[in-house]
């Protein structure tokens, strides 16, 4: 078996990211919200969400980003998230 990988990423279509309740982007989360201009918070707000465990929050069309998808969770899993730099 010949496994090869390439330094080039392909186009996402879709990008899902975390919060933590009180609707805190986690990891790329920020960072994308930041590419968007804090398009990311605004629909947050807008909607609702709050980030707790199996909320999400879908943001289709926002300027410099795939369509978005941000899913609540545990606490726990917010902390293995921050640490793991996702």
């Amino acid at each position: 078996m010949k496994i090869s990988f390439e330094s080039k990423s392909p186009k996402a279509d879709v990008l899902v990211v975390f919060a933590a309740e009180g609707a805190k982007l986690l990891g790329a989360a920020v960072a994308a919200d930041k590419k968007a201009g804090g398009a990311l918070k605004r629909a947050a707000e807008a909607d609702k969400f709050t980030g707790k465990k199996n909320q999400t929050l879908v943001v289709p069309g926002v300027e410099g980003l795939p369509h978005s998808a941000c899913r609540g969770c545990w606490p726990w899993q917010a902390r293995r998230i921050e640490s793991a730099g996702f």
